[in-house]
């Protein structure tokens, strides 16, 4: 083939790459490209599904400037929770955090949440101590005290995040936990891991690609 008749060829392939995958999307089973969904879930009037969705709330940075669950809308969250006082799973924890933030320093829709086990009313929260300690990038890793609410409680009952017995915490300090932009629960991942961390990557890659799937008749809540 000559470099004319190659240059044509693949151009038409350029061209012709949108219709294909949309195609392929559109008639293919989606299992493939799909992540389960974590939680009870419902089935309203119309027949639809309505998933979990993790409550909102209110957080309070290190310099205690307020935000709330809107400040992070539209985009995929890695959920984690941290106890001050912990020094042997953290530091393994916020390696593998970096280096998700890092991975996805580009990606606008991407961000990272990292919540204390303690209230903003305590001094010893840890927030600030994190934020000064790791290369934090704004807007994408946000380290944050809950307002008003109780973390663990917000931990286990909000989050799903289960006791881990062998840690003798209260709460599974250890998850990493994946949110669509919906707030619901897309999976849980062991953040001391890499092997664990590398699945979640791929596990986010196809949560984005499902935005892309052309919807049923009837949508998914």
């Amino acid at each position: 083939m000559t470099s004319k008749y190659r240059k044509v060829a693949l151009l038409l392939v350029i061209l012709l790459f949108p219709s294909l995958l949309y195609v392929l999307l559109s008639t293919a089973k989606h299992n493939f490209i799909s992540r389960p969904y974590f939680g009870n879930h419902t089935v309203n009037e119309a027949g639809d599904t309505v998933y979990y969705q993790v409550p909102a709330a209110e957080f309070l940075t290190c310099d205690s400037t307020e935000i709330d669950s809107s400040d992070l809308a539209n985009k995929i969250l890695l959920v984690t929770v941290f106890d001050p006082k912990d020094k042997k799973y953290g530091p393994r924890i916020y390696s593998q955090l970096v280096s998700l933030q890092d991975r996805f320093r580009e990606n606008d829709d991407v961000a990272l949440l990292t919540i204390s086990l303690r209230s903003a009313s305590d001094s010893t929260n840890g927030i600030c101590e994190l934020t000064n300690e790791f290369r934090i990038l704004e807007g994408k890793w946000n380290i944050l005290a809950l307002k008003d609410r109780n973390p663990e409680v917000f931990a286990t009952q909000g989050l799903g995040i289960t006791n881990n017995d062998s840690l003798n915490l209260p709460v599974d300090i250890t998850q990493v936990v994946l949110l669509d932009k919906k707030r619901r629960i897309r999976g849980y991942y062991d953040g001391t891991q890499y092997a664990e961390a590398k699945r979640l990557t791929e596990d986010l890659k196809i949560v984005k690609a499902e935005e892309f799937i052309p919807r049923k008749k009837k949508d998914e809540q």
